[in-house]
């Protein structure tokens, strides 16, 4: 298994030196892992790690699009009284909750307020640094998650689970993916 390794990423252009620290780095990692585990040594404990394996759960998730949730909201709703706030963050972790048991979580980011953003333009040629996210409107992204998931159908779904108050609004769009 490892000499295919090494001939993979000599295939691919890898320097010899490379590729014997790479199948170096990957020996220890297996090895590591199966004293950790407590797998008995064998032919089924490498295969985990071959490269068959890996492009088999690559093949797998070829079918997964993955999907970026954008919560946008006013930005008046930084000013909101911290009990509203505890009930908008309790409703997202409940969001996360559900979405990590269907295994659809990837990540899931809270940004800062937009008063503390800074923008870099370019105006006449010069790179200009502003303040803020951008002018003239009323909502700035507060958040997005990054999800996987078998259809656009079922982003939008999880996405109508997030749009839980008036004022938010949430943009689903598909990551460009390899």
């Amino acid at each position: 298994m490892i000499r295919e390794y090494y001939r993979h990423l000599q295939t691919a252009g890898k320097p010899s030196k490379v590729a014997l620290i790479a199948c170096t780095r990957k020996l220890i990692v297996i090895l590591s892992a199966i004293v950790q585990r407590g797998t008995p040594w064998g032919r089924a404990s490498w295969y985990r790690f071959s490269l068959k394996a890996q492009r088999a759960t690559v093949a797998r998730e070829v079918n997964v699009m993955r999907f970026a949730l954008t919560v946008l909201a006013s930005e008046r709703s930084w000013e909101l009284p911290k009990a509203e706030v505890d009930k908008i963050v309790a409703e997202h972790v409940k969001l996360v909750s559900d979405l990590k048991a269907a295994g659809k979580l990837i990540n899931v980011y809270r940004l800062r307020p937009g008063r503390e953003a800074k923008t870099i333009r370019v105006r006449n040629g010069r790179r200009v640094i502003e303040d803020g996210p951008f002018t003239g409107t009323e909502e700035a992204v507060g958040a997005f998650y990054l999800i996987q998931s078998d259809s656009h159908d079922e982003a939008m779904a999880w996405a109508d689970n997030l749009a839980i108050f008036d004022w938010e609004s949430i943009e689903v769009r598909r990551l460009w993916t390899d």
